[in-house]
Parts: C-alpha cells; sequence; structure tokens
C-alpha cells in the first residue's frame, strides 16, 4: 500500500458495519488513535473515563485518543466504526466536537456522508488495487468531522432522550412543521403548504428553519426525502423510479439530487448497500487488528 497518496491530516485505519447482540460486553481499553461510532439501529451504552452516556439511533460518538472506554449493548445494535489518526495541527482545529456526547446532527448530508463511508470500505475490499477509494475514504471522513464542527459551532446539535428520531428541537415553534414535513414529505410541500399548517409567514418560516436547522425549509425537505430514499434503497425491492416516487420526488429529478449529495447514483448506492456487506476492512498496515477489541 502507498502511504503516499493517503490524506496527511486524516487516516482511517480500519472501518466496519458490525452488529452486536443485547448484553454483549466490550470491556476498558483505550488506544493511540481516535474512533467515531455511528449508530444503524438499537441503542448502545458508552463509558468515557467515568462518564456514562445512553447512544441511541442515528447518534454519534467520538472517542478521542488515549481515553479510557468501554461499551455494551442495550439491545440488538448494529454499529458504523471508523477508527482513524489525526494530524496535530488537524486535531487541534476540530479538537471540540469531541466534548459533545452524546449528539445528533441536523445535516442529514453529513450523515449520510458517514454512511456513504461504510459502501466506499466495501467496494474496496473487492479490489484492494483500488488507491483511489482509499484517497476519498479519508476525504470523506475529514469532510464529515469539518460538518460536525460547521454543526456545533451553527448551535444546529440536537439531543435525543429516546429510542428512534424523538429529537428535542432548539425551537419549540419549529417542531411542529418538522414532524408535519417528516409525516408528509411524499405530498407536495412548499411554504405556503408550511404557513397555512403553522399559522406563521413564509418570511417568518424562512427565518425559523434557518434558526434551527441552518437550512432553508426547501433544503430541509430534500433532506428529509434523501433520507427516507436512502433507506428505502438499502431495505426495499422497488425500483429506482418507484423510490423517488414514493419520497416525494420526479423520478429524473431524484436521480440528479441524489448523485449532487450523496456521491454516488441511487442504484450504485444500492448494489454497494445490498451486495457488498462486510464485518471489518484494514484500511493500513500499521493497524494490528489482533490488539483491538
Amino acid at each position: 500500500m502507498n502511504r503516499n497518496i493517503r490524506d496527511t491530516q486524516v487516516t482511517i485505519l480500519w472501518i466496519s458495519g458490525r452488529s452486536y447482540h443485547k448484553g454483549q460486553v466490550i470491556t476498558s481499553h483505550s488506544h493511540n488513535f481516535y474512533q467515531l461510532q455511528y449508530i444503524l439501529s438499537g441503542a448502545e451504552k458508552l463509558t468515557l473515563n467515568t462518564q456514562s452516556y445512553i447512544f441511541h439511533k442515528n447518534n454519534i460518538a467520538l472517542i478521542k485518543r488515549a481515553t479510557i472506554h468501554n461499551y455494551s449493548f442495550m439491545d440488538s445494535t448494529a454499529i458504523l466504526d471508523i477508527k482513524f489518526k489525526l494530524s496535530p495541527s488537524f486535531e487541534s482545529f476540530i479538537d471540540e466536537i469531541f466534548n459533545l456526547c452524546p449528539f445528533q446532527i441536523t445535516n442529514e448530508y453529513a450523515v449520510e456522508n458517514a454512511k456513504l463511508l461504510l459502501s466506499l470500505a466495501a467496494n474496496y475490499n473487492l479490489d484492494k488495487s483500488d488507491d483511489n477509494t482509499l484517497i476519498e475514504l479519508d476525504t470523506r471522513l475529514k469532510l464529515f468531522l469539518l460538518q460536525v464542527l460547521r454543526n456545533s459551532r451553527d448551535a444546529t446539535v440536537v439531543t435525543s432522550n429516546k429510542i428512534g428520531n424523538s429529537l428535542i428541537i432548539k425551537n419549540s415553534k419549529a417542531a411542529p412543521m418538522i414532524h408535519y414535513i417528516k409525516s408528509h414529505y411524499s405530498e407536495h410541500i412548499n411554504l405556503q403548504t408550511l404557513s397555512s399548517f403553522s399559522h406563521y409567514s413564509p418570511q417568518n418560516i424562512i427565518k425559523i428553519f434557518k434558526e434551527v436547522t441552518n437550512l432553508t425549509p426547501t433544503h430541509f425537505i430534500q433532506q428529509i426525502r434523501l433520507q427516507k430514499a436512502v433507506e428505502l434503497l438499502e431495505r426495499s425491492p422497488l425500483s429506482i423510479s418507484e423510490v423517488a416516487v414514493k419520497v416525494g420526488f420526479t423520478p429524473n429529478y431524484f436521480t440528479k439530487i441524489f448523485f449532487k449529495n450523496i456521491g454516488v447514483l441511487p442504484n450504485e448506492y444500492r448494489n454497494l448497500h445490498q451486495h457488498k456487506k462486510f464485518e471489518t476492512i484494514t484500511l493500513s498496515e500499521e493497524f494490528d487488528t489482533n490488539t483491538q477489541p
């Protein structure tokens, strides 16, 4: 493996999409690299030093190097697990996000960027000579960390107190509209729809959404639809056109918007997720899997 092609600021050592059974325990340990856990389903209890946290679906944990930690699973759980190294300069730049635990970001593109890492690693597993994928993996992880940093500074972090997507939104005015969008995303929704529902003016709605999500209402609706489309592509036998219509897009526009934001075409994304599953991929010869939990 040509180390010179890897990113100098962020280098992924190991990546996995793993399933754990209820009651499984990973005992206390520490390591000299960073770790990211994204909960795809289920529930995990994570202890960092002496502080314990509960993580549910869509929560993200960032574990700093040299931090003693252990975790156990409160339910059957699937996680995206990435272990990586940071350069000292980049580490100091994003250090503040390691104090956010647990957290969920409102930017769904960042979440999909994290999940795409799993697909790219699975693809790389089929062709170890594909150096371009190694570069993209490192770059996408860096982009994800920067997106998390931006979200934390823009105060768009929200917390979760229940399994699933029940969120405490930091603006009660937005919560009913967000719930409406999540319940009616497949229907025609525009500013006038939200105005009639909420009794706020279109201008106020734009202001409310920008304050809470840092997105326009239109952009937020797109994110919800893309999130639902990703779920259908991963789990359903529906055709690409059927997925598009089911989430509220026209087929042609769906392909364009999906590629623009997710980075691959819808059929490519489905193939990566449904036909290239894996447990563990080691991306650096420096990483000894025998010494790691």
